[in-house]
């Protein structure tokens, strides 16, 4: 199996996650940010581990796992507000769920629609779907982007670029 082919998908997800940072990047959802985490390695090993997870992200809290997207796969998952507020309810019967239902309806709204537009299959996981014993909510603390991520991301983005210039080129000169 040859490099590139074993990277396919990660790079893939690469892209989609640099798509949904620059649409959503700058938007809150009760404080929280949004993000389509990047692929913590080179490989997704043949897209078998190429489940990104979408997180709310706020600073000094732990994430909140809202759905996922796979490249390989081309399906996602997005978790309705429902689910989530019975799961965490279910997990932290103290405390409440800390996110607004309005402000998270606007932008499950609009992730559906960027995940449908960029060729996922959409899955709804509904709270209909949660038996007497809840999963537990996916809670994770991030301490930002990994460093090697960033590098491949540049990387891929600087190929990019590259081949775009050299397109560029070929045209004038055959105009």
């Amino acid at each position: 199996m040859t490099e590139e082919f074993a990277t396919k998908y990660t790079g893939k997800a690469f892209v989609l996650s640099s798509l949904f940072q620059a649409q959503f990047g700058r938007e809150l959802v009760t404080g929280r940010t949004p993000k389509l985490l990047e692929p913590q390695s080179p490989s997704s090993d043949s897209g078998i581990m190429a489940n990104q997870s979408l997180v709310l992200e706020k600073t000094g809290k732990p994430s909140i796992t809202i759905g996922w997207a796979n490249c390989a796969t081309e399906e996602a998952e997005l978790r309705t507000y429902d689910y989530l507020a019975t799961v965490w309810r279910k997990r932290y019967p103290d405390q409440g769920f800390p996110v607004s239902k309005h402000e998270y309806a606007d932008f499950y709204v609009k992730a559906s629609h960027f995940l449908k537009t960029h060729g996922m299959k959409l899955q709804i996981a509904d709270a209909k779907e949660i038996g007497s014993v809840a999963p537990a909510v996916q809670v994770t603390q991030h301490t930002g982007p990994n460093p090697e991520s960033q590098h491949r991301l540049a990387m891929l983005l600087a190929a990019l670029l590259v081949v775009l210039i050299v397109a560029a080129v070929a045209l004038i000169l055959l105009w």
